[in-house]
């Protein structure tokens, strides 16, 4: 949405502005693009977000390669939910400047699917271990039985 101005281009600090209601749905409304890109349904899936990351749901592998045939989503994984009667895509970039741990993602778009199988041209990935860090504790939230632990 170019036609508002934010607080920063930082998406994460769009997404805390928006937690912390500074940036509210009134703010969001006016912008031209609001019902083309179905935002009020994306806010809404902002509930389901940790279901998504730590729930049943199927994780690709995207070869950008390939990928840039079915949309200009830049990104390096699909996460596919099935949540009720729809599914909610949640797309994720490697970390790549600074991360703070091995592996770390970030989300980049995050929306319902609609006309589109966003799943084509993707490589469905196994999930071997997802952890999280709370207050300074790691937890497993998933450990696959194949997996292994590296030494």
């Amino acid at each position: 949405m170019n036609d508002i101005t934010f607080p920063s281009t930082n998406r994460e600090r769009i997404y805390k502005e928006i937690l912390k209601q500074k940036l509210t749905i009134n703010d969001i409304k006016t912008s031209e693009f609001y019902e083309k890109w179905f935002i009020e349904e994306r806010l809404s899936n902002f509930k389901v977000l940790r279901d998504i990351i730590e729930g049943n749901s199927f994780y690709y592998k995207i070869n950008a390669r390939k990928y840039i045939e079915y949309t200009d989503i830049k990104a390096d994984y699909l996460c596919e939910h099935k949540q009720d009667i729809n599914t909610i895509y949640l797309f994720l970039v490697i970390q790549k400047l600074y991360p703070k741990f091995e592996n770390e993602c970030k989300g980049c778009s995050l929306f319902t699917k609609h006309n589109y199988d966003y799943s084509n041209g993707t490589a469905k990935t196994t999930t071997l271990l997802i952890e999280k860090i709370e207050n300074g504790n790691t937890k497993v939230v998933f450990r696959n039985p194949s997996y292994i632990e590296q030494r």
